[in-house]
Parts: C-alpha cells; structure tokens; sequence
C-alpha cells in the first residue's frame, strides 16, 4: 500500500513538472526586424528603432493614448539599413508602435521626421514583426546640398550646414570693420556662429524656445 502511494505521488509530481520545464524552453521574446531606407531605397545606416507601448488614459471624460508610455527595446539600424531588436513578450499596453526617430541619432537635416507606425495586433497576438520604412526627404534638404556644394563639403560653413541646415537668419557684422564677418543664427538649436573668412571666431549659445513634445500618431 505505501509502495502504490508513493508511486502516485511520483506521478503527480512529474505530470506538474513536465508542463513547467516546457515552459522554459519557451521563446519570450519578439523578433522585429526590417529596413531603413531612404526616398531612393538606399539603406540609411544610423537610425534609432524603437518600439514604444502606450496606455489609454481616461482624463476629464476623455481618452488620451500618449501618457503612460515605455520604450520596450531599441536598436540602431546598421549597414544596408537593417535592423533586428527582441522585445518581451508582453500584453499589458494597449497599443504599440516602431518609431524610427530620437533626438540623438536622427539626421533631421536629411530626413523629415517619420510617423510612428503601428504593430498592436502583432505584439498582441505575439508574432513577429517585419516592418520596412522608408525615410521621408527633409523640405530643405535640396538647400543643404547647395550650401554644401558651394561651400565644399570639408569646408567650416559646409560642416555646419550639414549638421544643422540652412541657418535661420544671417546677419554681416560691419560695425568693426569686418566686411566678410557673418554671423549664422540656428535659434531651434540654440546657437549661433561668428565667422570670418570661413572659420568660426566664435560659438554662442542661448536657450532655444520651447517646443510641445510631438504625439504618437495612430
């Protein structure tokens, strides 16, 4: 009798584990992977991908999708444009998209900022997620690379033209005596440049005016 009992209680205990030891071997992430590319269908090296979870909010009778938001993995697109990240398998926001900007590794000269591009069903529904992009070209772009062409692309004025863009306002400062001093003011960015003869003599910094944070687009 005690021989029965313990062999029952062997068998309960090995139907229990079976189903847990499954369970590890168990993939528990996603796989989101794609291209970057730009108008042309060139890869673009260098994007931030980020997948972003946001939570619906119910403020003053409204529903608002923005606040609550986490940024489940990210990743920086590398040669030819590809890209792969994992993310969790997980279910708790109510929507999820790829967003292909941050503020640091984005070429905003380029590229005009892209929409944020819905994957809720597939994270949802835990499948993979294979999601190509491209680019759209910055509306000055076509400027910079006049700039850039006049200037030389190695140049002082070509080098801070491709990382900023056009300047905002120029003013020549001739007060000193200075007939090719200029000054080149970027106040988005909060900098402006005095050059002469093509080398900058001096860099200013001030605060650049508040901008609203953009919204997830849907």
């Amino acid at each position: 009798m005690r021989r029965a009992f313990s062999a029952v209680v062997a068998l309960v205990a090995l139907s229990l584990a079976v189903p847990a030891a499954a369970g590890w071997g168990k993939a528990r992430q996603l796989v989101v992977r794609g291209q970057v590319t730009d108008e042309r269908g060139t890869g673009v090296e260098g994007t931030a991908v980020r997948v972003i979870a946001t939570r619906r909010v119910v403020k003053f009778l409204t529903v608002e999708s923005r606040p609550a938001e986490k940024e489940l993995g990210s990743t920086i697109s590398g040669p030819n444009g590809f890209y792969e990240l994992s993310v969790p398998k997980v279910r708790d926001y109510d929507f999820y998209f790829l967003r292909f900007f941050d503020g640091e590794q984005f070429d905003s000269v380029r590229f005009a900022t892209p929409p944020d591009i819905e994957i809720t069903q597939q994270i949802k529904k835990r499948r993979p997620v294979i999601q190509d992009i491209h680019l759209p070209r910055a509306a000055g772009w076509d400027a910079v690379t006049r700039l850039v062409d006049l200037y030389g692309a190695e140049s002082t004025r070509g080098k801070i033209v491709r990382q900023l863009g056009v300047p905002e306002r120029t003013e020549r400062d001739t007060a000193a005596g200075h007939p090719e001093r200029e000054i080149w003011w970027y106040d988005r960015a909060g900098v402006a440049y005095v050059i002469e003869d093509g080398e900058v003599l001096e860099r200013k910094l001030f605060q650049p005016p508040k901008e609203s944070l953009p919204l997830v687009r849907r």
